[in-house]
């Protein structure tokens, strides 16, 4: 049910090594058949990396650049924000965001990430756990480009406006697995990063958490290939919307 995902591209020619159905008429990168697909394509992933955490060596800054390193690998263009060091104004609350479709504050950086957000393909956000939840720094940033996430409909109901692309959350924290699950910790980051992406009309792809950093500061083995396989999955899903046969 495993192997290695394998891409190859002369002359605008991809060769795509995928998990699919062995019907073509309902391909599926989810199922465990192999299929080598030929095509012609000049697509290009862009894969924008969120890093929400401030410990620049930290777990979820590792897990990141591991997923950075594979997406590098497929061919991918790749860029990550680290978002403590942005500048960025705290949201105002004066809604004028959303008849005006543009923020009113200063130009900053919430404007200039929101554009590389837009016109990635994939989204992976990172983030450890603040009170059950995600840092600051995130929560900031997302506040601030919620009108090129969504938009309303008359009763006020979301709207997506980046239907179809793709997403992964990676968080840690140091409470113990299952509690970081059981007590809303990692798992409370995940909800609330997977809440903005759904709305926003993201499909989450992948989710990798990780607890008790505290009594086990060091990224596994295992850890570090669930990042890979994390990021192979990601990039098989997003290319597999782009095939033509």
């Amino acid at each position: 049910r495993h192997a290695d995902f394998h891409s190859i591209q002369p002359n605008n020619y991809s060769l795509h090594l995928f998990f699919v159905h062995k019907d073509r008429q309902s391909l599926n990168p989810t199922e465990h058949f192999l299929y080598l697909c030929p095509l012609k394509t000049n697509f290009k992933m862009k894969i924008l990396l969120i890093n929400g955490s401030p410990r620049k060596t930290g777990l979820v800054s590792q897990m990141l650049q591991i997923m950075s390193q594979e997406a590098e690998l497929q061919g991918a263009e790749v860029e990550t924000i680290v978002v403590d060091r942005l500048l960025i104004r705290p949201c105002i609350g004066c809604m004028n965001c959303r008849s005006k479709n543009f923020c009113q504050l200063p130009e900053d950086d919430a404007h200039r990430t929101l554009q590389k957000i837009q016109d990635a393909n994939v989204l992976i956000i990172g983030s450890p756990c603040y009170w059950g939840n995600m840092n600051g720094y995130l929560k900031v940033l997302f506040d601030r480009m919620v009108y090129g996430l969504i938009g309303e409909g008359k009763n006020g109901i979301p709207a997506p406006k980046l239907k179809g692309k793709k997403a992964v959350i990676v968080t840690t924290c140091t409470t113990p697995w299952p509690f970081n699950i059981l007590f809303n910790q990692t798992n409370g980051v995940v909800k609330a990063i997977k809440q903005i992406l759904n709305y926003s009309g993201y499909s989450v792809q992948g989710i990798v958490q990780k607890g008790g950093t505290k009594a086990h500061p060091e990224l596994t083995d295992k850890e570090k290939e669930k990042c890979r396989k994390t990021q192979q999955y990601n990039y098989i899903s997003t290319i597999y919307n782009h095939i033509k046969f």
